[in-house]
């Protein structure tokens, strides 16, 4: 057994201890509170009205940030702006009215010679946190609903979410979150396994459990094996889902309605399962993108022996044998993750267990499905730094992409970035240990070209839960988690010693708003399924 310090020297991460306990449908009423501003201060001369399309009705009100976000304890400035029309003259207060408990603003008055103003935003250390409406009011002018986000240092949890920031549900002990995705604002659908078969649940931004949903859910997905990717169709609204499942596995996807019904204009009532003739050893969904016209790529493994495969189904759960290439690796391989580029351009990854050790493997295709010899001259890539084994990866903004996994050497956590909108060079691989049990399972893109990774490590008897932010560069971004031993590096752990209970973290998924979901499993006692919710 190592040390908390032992494991947190090794890994150069920290750690922030949590106690928490099973959390049901016990959670406080959020408080608003109407707050009263007195109109007056100095008018802001330095901005001239934009008069070119003055009009006789109301005008507009606008701000900036169209999400603003001020931090407990600390001050935010936000651009409120006007659009002025042929009956809105002089100096013009603003209020903005239905500020959450704690949070107040200076005065604002738009000058007479302007279109815009500064304000101040103040929240108390105590404030009530989460994101809540709030609306900017002025005379002659339209009121505009806007979101105002209340939130904790980076990697805090967000209290907002089921009153204590993360979702415990024990109901089975063997459930574990594998893949999740936003839905509306705030709202999450995660999809994983409840011990013997698909898990598919949805919540609302407060975390409460869609009662409707997760029961129509239930009826349709299957009762073996596993879900591994979720995905949202913007076109249509409905949710895809993907895994495998019977007693000899085989790739299946499910399409389910917004309200969590079988979709029955998709594979055989709602369900596509993968024929022998097409899949004659067995086969798993790992990764999964719904394209153009709601069609479906998915990456994943054929059985016996084991290798990556990248094919498409059409909006009807066909599979698409003529407008896309089919892929199948000729070498033992596995794809456990699918990436749309800038370009439109397929990257998948995952394990080039041809050479031994292992690789870290990209292969980048076409639209069609071809290979795109723009990338590596074939369109396929092998990293033998480090020798690294491929559990996910996440697409930076730049059009980078980051590989995560482990390192079949310790085991230790490994990742790599490459050029995979160019022709795929390794930018950089980092490797590091932290106990008898390093691995990273999940990636997400983070702010900027930042990327996280998350998965578990440390000892049998000191286990830890690890998020971590990286930046383009490779080294940590310390503007993540800054409060923890190593800033840039998040911990989920019991801070008792030996483990009463541990975190393993399997997926992630980031919010427009500026949250980051974490979810995975619960394992020695209270076990089940985990979701947090922490501030970016």
């Amino acid at each position: 057994m190592r040390s908390r310090a032992a494991v947190c020297a090794s890994l150069l991460c920290g750690t922030i201890s949590l106690v928490v306990s099973c959390v049901g449908s016990d959670r406080a009423s959020p408080i608003d509170t109407d707050t009263g501003v007195e109109a007056g201060g100095p008018a802001d001369a330095g901005v001239q009205p934009d008069t070119s399309t003055e009009d006789a009705g109301p005008g507009s009100l606008s701000i900036e940030p169209e999400l603003p976000r001020v931090e407990r304890g600390k001050t935010a400035e936000v651009k409120i702006k006007l659009g002025r029309t042929a009956t809105l003259r002089g100096d013009v207060a603003v209020d903005l009215a239905g500020l959450p408990a704690g949070v107040t603003v200076s005065p604002i008055v738009i000058g007479a010679a302007s279109s815009e103003a500064t304000a101040t935003l103040s929240a108390a250390p105590a404030a009530a946190m989460g994101i809540k409406p709030i609306t900017l009011k002025a005379q002659g002018a339209s009121d505009r609903s806007v979101r105002l986000a209340v939130a904790g240092p980076s990697g805090d949890l967000d209290t907002s979410f089921d009153n204590d920031g993360l979702i415990l549900d024990s109901t089975n002990p063997g459930a574990s979150v594998r893949a999740m995705t936003e839905i509306g604002e705030g709202g999450l659908l995660v999809a994983g396994t409840n011990g013997t078969g698909w898990l598919v649940r949805r919540y609302d931004e407060a975390g409460v459990p869609e009662a409707t949903f997760n029961t129509n859910a239930a009826a349709v997905v299957p009762t073996t094996g596993m879900a591994r990717a979720i995905a949202l169709d913007p076109a249509t609204g409905r949710i895809v889902v993907g895994g495998g499942s019977g007693a000899s596995e085989a790739a299946t996807i499910v399409r389910l309605n917004a309200d969590g019904t079988a979709d029955q204009t998709f594979g055989n009532a709602g369900t596509m399962r993968a024929t022998i003739a097409d899949h004659p050893t067995g086969s798993r969904v790992n990764a999964m993108v719904v394209t153009t016209g709601s069609t479906i790529v998915i990456a994943g493994s054929f059985f016996g022996p084991t290798r990556g495969i990248v094919e498409r189904y059409t909006a009807t759960g066909q599979r698409d044998a003529v407008g896309f290439a089919f892929y199948q690796d000729q070498a033992p391989s596995e794809l456990t993750a699918l990436l749309v580029l800038p370009s439109g351009a397929l990257l998948a990854t995952g394990t080039n267990d041809a050479v031994a050790p292992p690789e870290h493997l990209a292969l980048r295709f076409l639209a069609t499905g071809a290979p795109d010899t723009a990338f590596n001259l074939t369109g396929r890539a092998s990293y033998p730094e480090e020798s690294c084994r491929g559990a996910s990866a996440a697409l930076a903004a730049n059009g980078d992409a980051v590989i995560v996994g482990q390192s079949v050497f310790g085991p230790n956590y490994c990742e790599t970035r490459i050029a995979a909108s160019a022709a795929g060079a390794r930018i950089y691989t980092r490797v590091h240990p932290a106990g008898a049990s390093d691995q990273f399972h999940a990636a997400a893109p983070g702010p900027g070209n930042t990327v996280y990774a998350a998965g578990q490590g440390g000892g049998s008897q000191d286990r830890v839960g690890v998020v971590l932010r990286r930046k383009a560069d490779g080294d940590l971004d310390p503007t993540f988690a800054p409060g923890s031993d190593t800033p840039g590096v998040l911990g989920l752990q019991d801070p008792s010693v030996p483990d009463v209970y541990a975190y393993d973290l399997f997926a992630l998924a980031p919010s427009r708003d500026g949250r980051l979901f974490i979810g995975g499993a619960r394992t020695k006692s209270m076990t089940g399924f985990v979701v947090f919710r922490v501030w970016q």
